[in-house]
Order: C-alpha cells, then structure tokens, then sequence
C-alpha cells in the first residue's frame, strides 16, 4: 500500500484517487462480464455511502477494466472529491466498502441494478466499439477477440457470488496506491 499527498491546485475540494491492480493468467468472457457488472456494483456503492450518507462527495466513480499492456491485469481506478480536511476518512471509508463487498458480496438491489445496467449496455454494440476491439486484437496478438463475444453470452453466468470473488481476488484492499491531492 502506497498513500500519498500532494498540495495542487486551488479550491476547496481535494480529490483522491486509489488504483488497485492484480495481473490475471487468462483473460476470457467471464471476467469481462465481471469487471463490467463490478464497475456497476462499486460506484452504485460508493454513492450511496459516500453521497446519500454522509454527503461528502457529489459523484464518487469506480471504474475497473483488464489491460493486456505489459501483461494481462484488473485494474480498478476509484476517484473521490470531498473536503481537505476529511479526505483521508473517505479513502478509509472506501477501503472499508470494498472490504465489505469482499467479505458480504453486494446486497440484491445494488447487484440486480449492476446487472440490469450491463445487461441493457450490451445490447447497444455499435460500430465504433466493434472497432476497437478489433484494433485491440490487432495490437495485443496474445488477446483473442472471441473473448469479446464471449463476455455477452458469460453475462448469463454473473452473479451476486461471483461479484464478490471478483473483487476480493482483484481488489484487493491491503495493495493499493493511493494519492490525495488537496488545494494549496
């Protein structure tokens, strides 16, 4: 675990940002399923932790996403705004929620919610994205497209279980670089 802080910038509001990485041997349509559906869970979680509860931050974001550069991890980039002097507790809060996540999975709303917005996200593949996962292809000659068909018939396997080994395999809440910027 890495936590640093750094005066930037002006304003009243600190930002923290917490990246989370962990290098996979395979990557295939399962794991894509999961890392979208766990991009749902995580934000819906944070915002209704960290906004609707304590009104600290207007829009945490969780966003987690497989790199095949150098090799194949998860990455999970989680970003925060909030007051200077309280950032630090947000970040022990997130921490605590993914621990929580880990431990207990998501509740049933937060995981039906994460689901349907995947659900509904996957059957609006356009061109463009399309696209992309064939440059994709074409760049990492080790990732094989089929993983991208393959995650939209795997959606059907996601589930609440599942989720939750995700984030305790991939997030995990003791190896993590964390850095709080906060106005000078």
């Amino acid at each position: 675990m890495l936590r640093e802080e750094v005066q930037a910038g002006t304003g009243e509001t600190s930002t923290l940002t917490m990246l989370f990485t962990t290098p996979v041997e395979a990557v295939d349509g399962a794991l894509r399923a999961n890392t979208d559906v766990v991009t749902e869970v995580l934000t819906t979680r944070l915002t209704n932790v960290i906004r609707e509860q304590l009104g600290e931050s207007y829009s945490p974001y969780a966003f987690s996403f497989i790199t095949n550069d150098p090799g194949a991890f998860v990455q999970t980039f989680v970003q925060v705004t909030g007051s200077p002097d309280r950032i630090g507790s947000v970040g022990d809060l997130v921490i605590a929620e993914l621990a929580d996540l880990a431990a207990d999975g998501p509740t049933e709303r937060e995981f039906d919610g994460a689901y349907a917005q995947v659900e509904e996200a996957y059957g609006f593949v356009d061109n463009d994205s399309f696209l992309e996962e064939i440059i994709n292809d074409a760049i990492w000659p080790d990732r094989d497209i089929q993983e991208y068909f393959d995650e939209f018939s795997a959606l059907g396997d996601v589930t609440a279980d599942t989720v939750r080994e995700y984030i305790t395999d991939h997030v995990p809440t003791g190896q993590y670089i964390q850095v709080a910027v906060l106005p000078r």
